[in-house]
């Protein structure tokens, strides 16, 4: 195999912002450095509107019950949320939609450069509300508005 060998400073890559699908690749059970507190860690497959793909570490951590639930209803399964238990087995293979959201990089502490930008997922989208949005039908609003009016 040839390579170069120049060492180039990585660039991560970043997905458009707003809405994307989510494919969660793989999920385990891992305790947290800091404190020991129980996560599920995922690698997660994230598509944008554009059609481009990049994976994603995403954690599920009980600190942040609103996130969780989030994506329990993402996937269609807000019986897990309720049933107050999640494992990684309960997450693996998962499809849904969320919403990305890019965030600009910080100064590094006492330097002139920053951190390069980070991309996360937002929240994630309720499958049962992105379904009902999208079969609505249009809804005349006042007749008097569709009057040909001249001006």
């Amino acid at each position: 195999m040839r390579f170069d060998t120049t060492i180039e400073t990585s660039v991560p890559f970043l997905l458009k912002e707003g809405e994307a699908t989510f494919e969660v690749l793989e999920a385990i059970d891992v305790k947290s450095k800091e404190d020991g507190t129980e996560q599920i860690k995922m690698k997660v497959c994230l598509t944008d509107s554009d059609g481009r793909s990049t994976n994603e570490f995403v954690y599920l951590t009980p600190k942040y019950s609103a996130f969780i639930k989030g994506f329990c209803d993402a996937i269609g399964e807000p019986e897990l949320f309720e049933g107050g238990y999640l494992e990684a087995a309960h997450c693996s293979k998962k499809k849904g939609r969320c919403v990305i959201a890019v965030s600009k990089g910080k100064k590094k502490p006492d330097s002139e450069e920053f951190y390069n930008d980070k991309m996360a997922i937002k929240k994630f989208i309720n499958k049962n509300q992105a379904t009902t949005i999208a079969h609505q039908s249009p809804v005349k609003i006042n007749s008097f508005l569709d009057d040909d009016l001249p001006f």
